[in-house]
């Protein structure tokens, strides 16, 4: 291990005595791999390094509040795809940003300083539906004064996988650093958790909805009580929901069970050939989960494996590589087995979607009007690799890629990328073995 890591590692335990300071060197289930590759201190090295050049490009603090509050600022090149321009952040930002540091706490003594003002910011942005969850999205803008504010957008209600990751983070904040200081972790995250079972879950399908405005806005958009969004099966998390929200431990049982029968489903009916989900499921007159047909709520791929559903191999791989799930053993076989055949084992090959519904052959690549691949489609196929010992060779190769400084290798860091650097460091942390479940 480098000098440099080691003095930031004992700088952290030093300062905050972290419970389970980076690197945490999780033992994952039987016959998981890592990138063999690289030795472990090198893995944990990337991941340190990549984690800084995030947190200094990303996390942003809110000026002119104290005590401080800070986010994950995801529009900081001014894209001009981004609509409104003076977007700043998004609660899914939020978790994200809230679940790296509690994980990297040990190898960066700030951490816990920062997961706090995150933890701030989160508090003073509430969804207008429930206090416990966070407004979905927020703005930049100027007063009369010329003083720059925080302001969320009008539709302020919330989306649920945001809320999801911080609640997670606030649990494992409560086990790395304890809930006797200026925040009680594991009394904000059960509340966070209790919110979430009461606006964001259909308690008559067991599904999770979007965000809380679809169960408050139910009358006038009756189409997206049955709909759920695949990127949102976060299984890892609701064990822990059950497990620490006593009150409804059953209830995200329940969630849990219809999660792991609607992949079962899809494998058999929808993703014979990729095992792949797609951005949102509806249910259809039999009363199962499908891949909705054109354009449901963001474009005419919402049937299709695309921008939401990118993330699926990393969030379910992640809970494979935790549990014991003989299903989505079967989804990620499939999955791996597919991609490496279909890329020649190339990650750069990787398209940025793929059709399952939309009148087009499944597991044919999504037509774009650009050429070349995104990390946010490359990087959570390093997760679902990590399964078993006969893709080492396709994981040695993603992670390659993930960590290229060069573009004829990889897809170096830029800062206009939030999304896709974003689930490389968070793919990047679980590939490694640093991912670990709180209690």
């Amino acid at each position: 291990m480098s000098v440099l890591l080691t003095g930031l590692f004992l700088t952290g335990l030093f300062a905050g005595e972290p419970q389970h300071p980076f690197p945490r060197h999780t033992d994952y289930r039987e016959g998981a791999i890592l990138p063999s590759n690289r030795t472990r201190e090198q893995l944990d090295q990337a991941v340190f390094e990549y984690y800084q050049k995030w947190k200094a490009t990303y996390l942003h603090q809110v000026p002119n509040v104290e005590p401080a509050e800070k986010f994950v600022h995801w529009n900081v090149s001014q894209s001009p795809w981004v609509d409104p321009p003076n977007a700043v952040t998004v609660s899914e930002a939020h978790g994200y940003g809230m679940l790296a540091l509690a994980i990297m706490a040990g190898a960066d003594d700030e951490a816990q300083k920062d997961f706090d003002a995150m933890y701030r910011f989160y508090k003073a942005h509430p969804s207008v539906f429930n206090e416990g969850l966070m407004a979905w999205q927020q703005l930049e803008v100027q007063d009369e004064d010329g003083n720059v504010r925080i302001v969320d957008v009008e539709d302020n209600d919330s989306a649920t996988d945001g809320d999801m990751d911080i609640a997670y983070a606030l649990i494992m904040a409560d086990n790395q650093w304890g809930s006797d200081g200026a925040v009680n972790y594991r009394e904000e995250g059960i509340k966070c958790i209790r919110a979430i079972f009461e606006e964001a879950v259909n308690k008559e399908d067991w599904i999770l909805l979007m965000g809380d405005w679809v169960a408050n806005k139910k009358e006038e958009v009756p189409q997206y009580y049955t709909a759920t969004r695949p990127s949102d099966f976060l299984l890892g998390h609701l064990r822990l929901f059950a497990a620490v929200d006593k009150q409804n431990s059953e209830g995200w049982q329940k969630v849990y069970d219809k999660i792991i029968d609607i992949i079962d489903y899809n494998l058999e009916e929808w993703s014979h050939k990729t095992g792949l989900l797609p951005d949102f499921l509806v249910k259809n007159d039999a009363g199962h989960f499908v891949p909705a047909e054109g354009t449901l709520l963001e474009t005419e791929n919402d049937g299709d494996y695309n921008w939401n559903a990118c993330r699926v191999p990393w969030r379910i791989g992640t809970e494979y590589l935790s549990g014991d799930q003989p299903v989505l053993k079967s989804q990620l076989s499939r999955i791996n087995d597919w991609i490496v055949e279909t890329t020649g084992g190339v990650p750069l090959n990787i398209n940025p979607g793929y059709y399952i519904r939309n009148g087009e052959k499944e597991g044919a690549p999504i037509i774009r009007d650009w050429e070349g691949t995104d990390m946010g489609f490359i990087a959570p196929f390093a997760v679902s690799a990590c399964m078993d010992d006969k893709y080492q060779e396709w994981l040695n190769a993603l992670w390659e890629a993930i960590t290229a400084e060069s573009w004829s290798k990889g897809l170096p860091f830029e800062e206009i990328t939030y999304y896709p650097n974003t689930i490389r460091l968070l793919s990047m942390i679980v590939v490694s073995g640093n991912w670990w479940i709180p209690r």
